[in-house]
């Protein structure tokens, strides 16, 4: 039978990675036994001082923008 596509998103990908290696095994077990076409799609929480020149970025740019 045919599958149909499917979207994974992981957040904060580097975090969940980086965890230790049973993590990481884990997850690549889980994404082995999924089939059919799949786009999986990271992201990466930021923090600190540059996520404070984003919003600063931002807020300065678009009179709309909120955090």
């Amino acid at each position: 039978s045919e599958s149909s596509p499917a979207i994974l998103y992981l957040r904060d990908v580097e975090k969940l990675i980086f965890r230790g290696s049973n993590t990481f095994s884990l997850l690549q077990k889980m994404i082995n036994k999924l089939s059919g076409p799949i786009f999986i799609l990271g992201s990466r929480v930021l923090g600190g001082s540059f996520h404070d020149q984003v919003i600063y970025f931002f807020s300065q740019k678009f009179d709309y923008f909120n955090q």
